[in-house]
């Protein structure tokens, strides 16, 4: 999606970081919730 983005250059940076910032940050949660399930604290 990002390279999709990027390729076309029909998008502004706002709109990619709509797509990219939510899939960053899903990512970390789904990270630090495996952690705490496979670790917990």
């Amino acid at each position: 999606m990002p390279a999709l983005i990027m390729g076309t250059g029909n998008y502004s940076m706002v709109e990619f970081w709509k797509f990219t910032i939510p899939q960053y940050f899903i990512r970390l949660l789904a990270l630090t919730a495996g952690a705490l399930i496979l670790f917990p604290v």
